[in-house]
């Protein structure tokens, strides 16, 4: 007896394992997003093993919807489920359809498109659940031997951001009253390697201390003939070009005469209103950075660092700590490259030199 039972189990478990289950998965176009990225998950039920076509379905996927927000839904690659009825809300997608004929093999039900927006180190399960999962023209329920595979999504900490740089490049920091100042608007894109297609921006500054003289193109030749606003203390320029152009790009020059007194000052701001990358014209103002950058007319405004009314002991000390610093580096101070060559070197020593202990 013992012997019979033995032999019958063993030959049911046999039986048992030769049933092939659907399976039901989510494949991810990125597991492991960063934060703005956007993923696309696609519902898959594959019949494959089974060797039967599916006819129905109504499913259910959840998410955590302070990690992943739901953009759109697009019809899978499978022709016969195309159009499915469908109902979302926060964290939750319904989707129901059927085809009296059927499709076998890989199923590909829907393709959900997600923007990641939880901050890094934050994770979501998608959760896939069916209600309804039967077989073409007999409609047998297939959710007995369904088997659902998980996927979790996990938001990946953000690489250290190369972002395009906006500033003013003076032809001197310092002169005298009655001469000309030369100031040219450059926009760094080097690190970033993205093309600019178009950008709007502005250049303020105290019409006391500067007085427009003339303005000229830059010498990025994609970018000549902006558009332009001239008023006292400042000018509005922009321009396009939908291949763009990448690298150093030198927008503008604005040619001043300077009318203040010793010791004025005037600060120049650069200020960019639009700044879209070439060709799908995606704004890359949320990077952008901009330099700080004035003009002073002579030197102790110039080189007064602390603000103590001369140039002494303490401005040599800062000068010095900031000597062989170049133009990008954190260490750079414009107020101490005295010829605007872009590195703080000895020919910026001797203009310090010559007005110490003024």
């Amino acid at each position: 007896m013992n012997f019979f039972f033995v032999m019958g189990f063993c030959v049911w478990m046999m039986f048992a394992s030769s049933v092939l289950a659907a399976t039901a998965r989510l494949e991810l176009s990125d597991s492991q997003p960063q934060h703005r990225d956007q993923i696309e998950v696609s519902l898959v039920v594959d019949l494959t093993q089974e060797g039967k076509a599916l006819g129905a379905f109504a499913a259910q996927l959840t998410w955590n919807a302070a990690v992943l927000q739901l953009v759109e839904v697009r019809d899978g690659t499978t022709t016969e489920f195309a159009n499915p009825l469908k109902r979302s809300g926060s964290g939750q997608l319904l989707l129901s359809q059927f085809h009296v004929a059927g499709a076998s093999g890989s199923v590909s039900l829907a393709q959900v498109v997600f923007d990641v927006v939880g901050e890094s180190q934050t994770q979501t399960n998608l959760n896939l659940s069916f209600d309804v999962l039967d077989q073409a023209q007999t409609f047998v329920s297939l959710l007995p031997d369904l088997h659902i595979q998980p996927a979790t999504v996990r938001v990946q900490t953000q690489p250290e951001l190369l972002v395009p740089k906006g500033y003013v490049r003076l032809s001197s920091h310092m002169a005298d009253t009655g001469s000309l100042v030369e100031a040219e608007i450059l926009l760094d894109m080097s690190q970033v390697n993205l093309n600019v297609g178009a950008y709007a921006a502005q250049l303020k500054w105290d019409a006391s201390v500067l007085k427009f003289h003339a303005v000229s193109d830059g010498a990025t030749a994609a970018f000549v003939k902006p558009q332009m606003v001239i008023a006292s203390d400042g000018v509005t320029f922009s321009n396009l070009n939908v291949q763009g152009e990448s690298g150093l790009l030198s927008l503008l020059k604005v040619t001043f005469e300077v009318i203040g007194s010793t010791g004025q000052s005037s600060t120049l701001n650069l200020v960019f209103n639009v700044l879209d990358q070439a060709n799908n014209f995606v704004s890359l103002l949320p990077y952008l950075q901009i330099e700080a950058n004035s003009f002073l007319v002579g030197a102790v405004g110039l080189l007064d660092f602390d603000n103590s009314g001369s140039v002494d002991f303490p401005d040599f000390l800062f000068f010095v700590g900031k000597f062989g610093a170049q133009l990008g580096e954190d260490n750079f101070d414009s107020r101490c490259d005295l010829d605007a060559n872009g590195v703080i070197d000895f020919s910026d020593f001797l203009a310090f030199a010559q007005a110490f202990s003024l």
